[in-house]
C-alpha cells in the first residue's frame, strides 16, 4: 500500500512539472483610443467597441503581428489627452499637425482623406466655388475639433468666414436640410455614409472642388512602449499596400492611399 501511494505521489509531481505542463500563450494587446460618433470609422457611441472601419483596420494590421486590439471611443479632446498622458497606446487613424507631433509618433500613411463642400440641391442648385472668398457670407457647418487643414483655417481668418460648429457630422447635414447652414464641410467617406439615407442623399450633393486632402496614420503615444512596434507596423502596412489587401478594404469606403 505504501509503495502504491508513493508511486501516485511521483506521478502527480511529474504531471505538474514544467515538462508536462501545457504552455499558456497570452497574446499582447494594444489599447487604442479613437473619437466616437465618426462614421464610418466609429459608431455613434462611446466606450469599447468592435464596430467601424477603425477597428477593422487595426485588427487587420495587427493580426499580422499576432497582437490583439482593444478600441475605446471618447470625445475628441479626451481622446487626445489620453494619448498625450500615455493612458492609451495609440490612436487608430489621425492626421498630423504641429501640436500632435509633440506627443505622437506616426506610422507609414494608411490612407488619404479628401474633404468636399456639400450643399442643398433644392435651395442652392447652382452652387460652386473656386476661391475661399467665394464662401464669404455663407453659413458654414463644420464638426467641432476636426482638422480642416491649414489653408482653410487661414481662409477663415483672412475672409472672416461664418463658421457654425456641431459635435457630430450628422448634425451638420440635419442643419443643411433645415436651412440652418448653407454649406457643410465633410470628408468624403463620412458624407457618403450619411448620404446613404435617402432623406439626405436625394437633396444634398458635393461640389466638384475639394477643400482638403490629407494623409492619415496610426499615432502611437510617445509615453507608450507600444511605439517600439512602429518598424514592424510599417512593414505590415507596406506589405498590405503591395499585395492589394489594403486597397481592397479602403475602396469599400471611398478611400485610397
Amino acid at each position: 500500500m505504501k509503495k502504491f501511494l508513493y508511486l501516485i505521489s511521483i506521478v502527480s509531481l511529474l504531471l505538474h512539472s514544467p515538462l508536462f505542463a501545457t504552455e499558456q500563450i497570452i497574446k499582447p494587446t494594444i489599447q487604442f483610443a479613437e473619437e466616437g460618433n465618426w462614421p464610418p470609422f466609429t459608431p455613434d457611441k462611446y466606450g469599447y467597441t468592435k464596430e467601424g472601419l477603425s477597428y477593422i483596420l487595426m485588427q487587420k494590421i495587427f493580426s499580422h503581428l499576432n497582437i490583439d486590439v482593444k478600441l475605446e471611443l471618447f470625445p475628441q479632446k479626451r481622446m487626445l489627452k489620453h494619448l498625450e498622458l500615455g493612458k492609451k497606446d495609440a490612436v487608430t487613424v489621425i492626421s498630423k499637425n504641429e501640436a500632435r507631433l509633440k506627443y505622437l509618433d506616426y506610422s507609414e500613411p494608411i490612407f488619404q482623406k479628401k474633404g468636399y463642400i456639400y450643399y442643398s440641391k433644392e435651395r442652392n442648385p447652382n452652387f460652386s466655388w473656386e476661391k475661399y472668398v467665394d464662401l464669404k457670407g455663407l453659413k458654414i457647418g463644420v464638426v467641432l475639433g476636426h482638422n480642416l487643414g491649414t489653408t482653410f483655417n487661414q481662409a477663415i481668418k483672412e475672409h472672416n468666414l461664418d463658421i457654425y460648429h456641431s459635435r457630430k457630422p450628422k448634425d451638420n447635414f440635419d442643419k443643411l436640410l433645415k436651412g440652418q447652414v448653407d454649406i457643410v464641410l465633410s470628408i468624403e467617406p463620412t458624407a457618403n455614409y450619411i448620404l446613404k439615407d435617402p432623406k439626405f442623399g436625394a437633396v444634398i450633393a458635393p461640389a466638384s472642388k475639394k477643400y482638403y486632402s490629407k494623409q492619415y496614420y496610426i499615432g502611437f503615444s510617445k509615453k507608450s512602449k507600444a511605439r517600439n512596434l512602429l518598424p514592424k507596423v510599417n512593414e505590415v502596412i507596406k506589405k498590405m499596400k503591395h499585395d492589394g489587401s489594403l486597397k481592397e478594404l479602403l475602396s469599400k469606403y471611398s478611400l485610397s492611399f
